[in-house]
């Protein structure tokens, strides 16, 4: 019984344990990134030992789980340029403090200005 709780062996392969694997796999992720990350790679770690192509599948609800995050991070990141490039040019110099306005689906409140240099 402690084997199949601290060893299992549809988590261990050739001489590393799954979690071991995990642990290299989500380091420097965060959230939900690592949850989906860490879950995708153990239905594909332990599908033949375990689960067959019902793991298969929740690795790729996972994965496509990720896709969507990582899409919407990468339009986040888009539209944060984005702003940076409208800030730099000058277009919210006519607003006043206290303006507000929605770039990206997220609300901006001009709270002040730094004088220029």
């Amino acid at each position: 019984m402690n084997e199949r709780v601290n060893h299992p062996p549809h988590y261990t392969a050739g001489g590393i344990e799954c979690i071991d694997a995990l642990e290299a796999a989500t380091a420097g992720l965060e959230g939900i990134e690592a949850v989906c990350t860490a879950n995708a790679i153990k239905y594909l770690w332990r599908w033949k030992r375990k689960g067959g192509v019902e793991d298969l599948q929740k690795a790729v609800w996972y994965i496509e789980k990720l896709i969507g995050i990582a899409g919407q991070t990468a339009q986040q990141m888009k539209g944060a340029i984005q702003m940076e490039k409208t800030m730099t040019t000058g277009k919210l110099d006519n607003l006043a403090t206290g303006s507000r306005f929605t770039y990206g689906g997220v609300e901006w409140v001009i709270l002040g200005r730094a004088p220029r240099a």
